[in-house]
């Protein structure tokens, strides 16, 4: 299987959750809704056509419309998704000290990264949206965990 893996190295966050380490608080919950978000986050780019960076998806090719066209796929001109099993098999899993987005299918690395002629179209990663969005649950989770 291969693997993507990725550090956020962001002070702020590292402050963040070496408080709650400190605090002896334990993770899993705020790692379990952190993957559900990255997992919503994923599944948006397929809306958007855009890399967790921001930059669009290149275009296809007119030959694979054209080969889309004959297959019979509903929307022959949309991006990465030819009957939807690539968005819809984005999964998460989590630990007490991880958070993970991963996809099942066998392309998925060609779509990540490019290959043999189709051009990389990364879905999977960390938009700086997604990153503010990591801070602000581990800040609720900081805040809820105080007030108990």
């Amino acid at each position: 299987m291969n693997v993507i893996r990725i550090e956020i190295q962001n002070e702020q966050l590292d402050a963040l959750f070496s408080r709650l380490i400190n605090a002896n608080l334990r993770l899993r919950p705020l790692m379990a809704d952190i993957a559900e978000s990255l997992v919503a986050s994923t599944r948006r780019r397929f809306d958007t056509k855009r890399g967790p960076d921001g930059v669009p998806w290149a275009a296809l090719a007119p030959e694979t419309i054209a080969e889309k066209i004959d297959a019979g796929v509903p929307n022959p001109e949309s991006i990465l998704e030819r009957w939807g099993y690539l968005r819809d098999l984005i999964n998460s899993n989590f630990g007490d000290d991880f958070a993970e987005v991963s996809s099942s299918r066998v392309y998925a690395a060609t779509h990540q990264f490019g290959r043999g002629g189709i051009p990389a179209r990364p879905f999977i990663g960390l938009s700086p949206e997604d990153l503010q969005e990591i801070v602000e649950a581990a800040r609720d989770y900081e805040a809820t965990a105080a007030g108990q």
